[in-house]
């Protein structure tokens, strides 16, 4: 019963997204689906470490999507900016505190799975490492002024 409820959402899904206007596109999402199925089926056979969430920690959902949103705005103007030549853009790594997921403990491997998901899914972020010394290290983009010249080409 899992396999066809994953089967019937991965179709639906690709039909949704690929807005499939012909009989063509429609069986191809079968066999997309059937696919991706198949690999989920093959991820949940094959999985052996436990991962369970607190009610405490769905708490912290709530703030994703506001994130994605400002982060998806500032991200879009910025590359705007970046095409139109009035700032450049670079990125940067930085250093956030975390404390590791002990190795038997489900509930805390919940947490730290929960908490790289929160940071990674907003598009100016990305959780690049999980450092040993209990960090996150996170990519981020900025922009920064376009420089008219550099003093080593003064162009």
């Amino acid at each position: 019963m899992r396999t066809l409820c994953w089967f019937l959402a991965i179709y639906v899904l690709y039909e949704l997204v690929a807005m499939v206007q012909d009989a063509t596109e429609a069986i191809t999402g079968l066999f997309v689906a059937a696919i991706a199925t198949a690999l989920v089926m093959a991820a949940w056979r094959s999985a052996s470490i436990d991962v369970q969430m607190r009610w405490r920690y769905l708490s912290h959902l709530a703030k994703i999507p506001v994130n994605m949103l400002r982060d998806s705005i500032g991200v879009l103007w910025w590359i705007a900016q970046s095409l139109t030549g009035k700032t450049h853009l670079e990125g940067y790594f930085m250093r956030l505190p975390f404390k590791l997921p002990q190795e038997l403990d489900p509930h805390d491997r919940g947490r730290g799975a929960l908490a790289i998901y929160g940071i990674s899914a907003a598009p100016n972020s990305i959780v690049a490492d999980v450092d040993a010394r209990g960090e996150l290290v996170i990519h981020k983009l900025y922009a920064s002024e376009q420089p008219a010249s550099s003093p080593e080409w003064p162009l």
